[in-house]
C-alpha cells in the first residue's frame, strides 16, 4: 500500500488572508514562491519569517499508515466555474407528425376602402308664387293727455347748524429767498454828541464811569483775561455764550451770530455796533433752533417789533441812532426777543 503526504500549501495572497496561526513545527508553504514558513503555535502567518534556503527535493514516500479517524468535514469550497457547454449531438430522426392546432385569433379587419364617386345632382324644382299680402289696419286715435297734479307746499327751511371746529393751523410756508441789497443810501448829517458820550476813543475802546455823576464817562482800553470782564470784541461769524456782551465790528464783512440752543429763562446777549457799520455790513442773528423777534426804530423814534422769525437781520433801521447803545436779546422762555 502506498503512503502519500502532503504539506500545507496555499498562495502568497491566501496565507496572507486567512492569516493562520501554524502548530510548532508546521510548514506552510506557498504555492506559487515555492517559500516555506514553519509554525511556533502562537504567530499568526504574516508575523513568521520566512525559512532560510529553498526547499529540498521530495524524499522517498513513506509507508502508508493506518487509516485515521475520519476527521470533521470541511466547510464546503467555493462552486467551481461552470464548464464549457459539450459539442451538439447528431439530430435524432424526424418525430411523427403532431396533431393540429387550434385555430388562430382572427385578424384585424382592414381599413374601409376609400368612397365612391358621388352622383349627379338632380333638376331643382321650379319656386312657388308668392301669396297676397293683407290689408294693414287703421291707426287708433291718440289718448288725451292726464291732468297735472298740484304742486306740493314748499316745507319749512331747517335750522342753521352749528359751527365746526377750526382747523389746526397749517404748516408754515417755506421762508422765501432773501432779496438783494439795496443800494447804500446817502450818509446823513453827523449829529450831535450825545450826553454821556465823550469825543476821541480809539478802535475796540469802551466807555466808563468816572464817578456816579450822570453822564460823566471816559474812553477806556477794555481788559481781557479777567474773570470779571463779560464782553468780546468779534469781526467773524461765531456762536454767543449767554450772559455775555460782544463788540462786534463789520466794517469788512456782514457777521452772523447764532444765539445759545437751549437757553434758561432770563439769559440774555448784548452786542454793540463796534464800527457803526451795520447799516452797510448787516448783522445777522441766527436763532439756533429758535426764533428771533427784532426790534426797528423808525423815523422820529417810533420803535416797532418784527414779526419772529428764526433768523433776523439787524441794520441801520434796527439799533439806536446812537451806536455806543447796546443791542440786547432777552431769552423769555419761547423766543429771543431784542431791546435797546
Amino acid at each position: 500500500m502506498t503512503i502519500q503526504i502532503k504539506l500545507r500549501r496555499d498562495t502568497a495572497a491566501n496565507w496572507t488572508s486567512t492569516n493562520p496561526i501554524l502548530a510548532l513545527g508546521e510548514p506552510g508553504i506557498e504555492t506559487n514562491t515555492t517559500k516555506v514558513k514553519y509554525g511556533d503555535g502562537t504567530t499568526a502567518w504574516v508575523d513568521l519569517a520566512y525559512s532560510s534556503g529553498s526547499i529540498g527535493q521530495q524524499g522517498i514516500q513513506g509507508v502508508k499508515g493506518d487509516t485515521g479517524d475520519q476527521g470533521i468535514q470541511g466547510i464546503q469550497g467555493v462552486k467551481g466555474d461552470t464548464g464549457e457547454q459539450g459539442i451538439q449531438g447528431i439530430q435524432g430522426p424526424k418525430g411523427d407528425k403532431g396533431d393540429t392546432g387550434d385555430q388562430g385569433i382572427q385578424g384585424i379587419q382592414g381599413e374601409t376602402g376609400p368612397a365612391g364617386i358621388p352622383g349627379d345632382q338632380g333638376i331643382q324644382g321650379e319656386t312657388g308664387s308668392a301669396g297676397i299680402q293683407g290689408i294693414q289696419g287703421v291707426k287708433g286715435d291718440t289718448g288725451e293727455q292726464g291732468i297735472q297734479g298740484i304742486q306740493g307746499i314748499q316745507g319749512i327751511q331747517g335750522e342753521t347748524g352749528t359751527a365746526g371746529a377750526t382747523g389746526e393751523q397749517g404748516i408754515q410756508g417755506i421762508q422765501g429767498v432773501k432779496g438783494d441789497t439795496g443800494e447804500q443810501g446817502i450818509q446823513g448829517v453827523k449829529g450831535d454828541t450825545g450826553e454821556g458820550v465823550p469825543t476821541g476813543g480809539t478802535a475796540n475802546q469802551v466807555l466808563a464811569k468816572i464817578d456816579g455823576t450822570d453822564y460823566n464817562t471816559q474812553w477806556v482800553n477794555a481788559t481781557t483775561g479777567s474773570a470779571d470782564v463779560k464782553y468780546e470784541f468779534v469781526s467773524s461769524d461765531f456762536f454767543a455764550n449767554a450772559v455775555k456782551t460782544y463788540v462786534v465790528d463789520t466794517s469788512s464783512a456782514s457777521v452772523t451770530v447764532t444765539l445759545p440752543a437751549t437757553p434758561a429763562n432770563g439769559d440774555w446777549v448784548k452786542m454793540y455796533d463796534g464800527e457803526m457799520t451795520f447799516s452797510t455790513n448787516n448783522l445777522i442773528v441766527d436763532g439756533n433752533g429758535n426764533n428771533v423777534r427784532s426790534v426797528n426804530f423808525a423815523a422820529g423814534g417810533i420803535m416797532t417789533y418784527n414779526s419772529p422769525a428764526s433768523i433776523v437781520t439787524i441794520s441801520q433801521m434796527a439799533i439806536a441812532p446812537i451806536g455806543s447803545l447796546p443791542l440786547t436779546f432777552y431769552w423769555n422762555g419761547s423766543v429771543w426777543t431784542s431791546a435797546s
